[in-house]
């Protein structure tokens, strides 16, 4: 009897929930957890993969022939799914192209020095994928995660200083506040999302961010001014703000 297989536009999502969606309906394709990590490896490190470093890569804590028996049924598994797609013979293994992956479209923005790229889920990357006794696949997933990580932090913040640029403020505001909850501990993306707050006029918000913000906006020579401001008070701010702007551009740079 011939094998059946899930036919439709099938999406990888690797950063967040990772599944594989089929016509956009989500968990259309349900998948074991380490057939869904071994679908990640392939997915994102191209090219020929040997069966002994596949079954080592997540099932290297079994015996051989456990491990292979266990490779088996993953790819048994994802072939029930992607058809010929998938790519294994008695020797190798391998993904053939052409599987749509939130990754891979991230890496393509980023190449493109699209603004896109800083809304990929990147600091998600294989959220809530647990795979037990599978050390190798933990470590690939940590260094890719970095990898993709490094990447992502430049494209926020270029997309942040684009979004300054054009006073784009709600955007920036947006990218601000992702950015220092990317690297909590930089006191650069504390003080971008201070400055932007300020230039939104949200000045009391700004204030109350965190305990260098008053320092800070005092040093920019914004002191809070509990009175209605004259015309000549008006139009320092204005200078100020202006300056807090070119401030705000060249501290993401």
């Amino acid at each position: 009897m011939p094998a059946t297989y899930i036919h439709g536009n099938m999406r990888l999502t690797l950063c967040g929930a990772v599944q594989l969606a089929v016509d956009g309906q989500a968990n259309a394709a349900p998948l074991a957890a380490k057939s869904l990590a071994l679908l990640a490896f392939l997915a994102l490190e191209s090219g020929d993969h040997t069966r002994n470093e596949l079954s080592g890569l997540l099932w290297g804590e079994s015996t051989e022939d456990k491990a292979h028996a266990s490779l088996r049924q993953a790819l048994k598994q994802l072939r029930s799914v992607l058809g010929d797609q998938l790519d294994a013979d008695r020797q190798a293994v391998s993904l053939r192209p052409g599987l749509s992956i939130d990754v891979a479209d991230f890496l393509t923005l980023v190449a493109q020095a699209n603004e896109g790229a800083a809304d990929i889920d990147i600091p998600r990357f294989l959220h809530g994928l647990s795979v037990r006794d599978a050390q190798p696949f933990e470590e690939w997933a940590d260094r890719t995660r970095q990898s993709l990580l490094q990447q992502f932090r430049r494209a926020l913040t270029s997309a942040a200083r684009a979004a300054h640029a054009r006073r784009d403020w709600p955007r920036a505001l947006d990218l601000a506040a992702r950015l220092a909850q990317l690297d909590p501990l930089s006191d650069d993306a504390a003080h971008f999302h201070v400055e932007v707050l300020y230039l939104m006029g949200q000045r009391d918000t700004a204030l109350a961010f965190d305990g260098n913000a008053r320092q800070l906006l005092q040093v920019l020579g914004h002191v809070h001014q509990p009175r209605r401001p004259c015309r000549r008070q008006e139009r320092k701010s204005d200078n100020d703000r202006h300056r807090v702007m070119e401030t705000g551009r060249d501290r993401l740079k």
